[in-house]
């Protein structure tokens, strides 16, 4: 989704330890993709210390510690910003606060599991109850299905005007 987009700004809420980062820019170093600007936030010292540590550095990429309930998204960023999130809504409890931040028209790209897990505060057993919490903010236009060994969704679509 990501390469079919080809996004210059990518904006990562939650990146956590840099995993995606990293992907990115070695898609960046490999010349198979083209990002201008990366951020990845995170609100965990620890995990921007990792990010930092696993992700070389590089002028396009940059990590952060940032509480999301408090930050302004669109801060120095472009309009056109690619905002994604991986395994991090379902850990918080402002999930919808967050998303409700993201400026409209933006595509957004995430992730939710179908099952509960331990700091899970929710979990989607099928894409319906995606819909139901998510379809006023974004109207998602695709979903996929991975069963690495319990199944998550990768969601895509873009964010409404409200």
């Amino acid at each position: 989704i990501v390469e079919r987009e080809n996004p210059h700004t990518i904006i990562d809420l939650g990146c956590g330890p840099g995993h995606f980062g990293k992907l990115l820019y070695d898609a960046v170093i490999g010349e198979t993709l083209n990002i201008e600007n990366f951020y990845g936030y995170d609100f965990a010292p620890k995990a921007i210390d990792m990010a930092t540590q696993l992700v070389p550095a590089h002028p396009a990429f940059s990590f952060a510690i940032k509480d999301l309930n408090d930050y302004d998204f669109t801060e120095g960023k472009p309009k056109d910003s690619f905002y994604i999130s991986f395994e991090f809504l379902e850990h918080i409890n402002q999930d919808l606060e967050i998303i409700s931040k993201i400026p409209a028209n933006s595509n957004f790209l995430f992730s939710v599991p179908s099952f509960d897990c331990e700091g899970h505060v929710r979990y989607f057993p099928d894409i319906m109850y995606i819909q139901d919490r998510y379809s006023k903010f974004v109207d998602i236009k695709e979903i996929q299905i991975f069963r690495p060994h319990k199944p998550w969704f990768l969601c895509f679509g873009k964010i409404k005007e409200l």
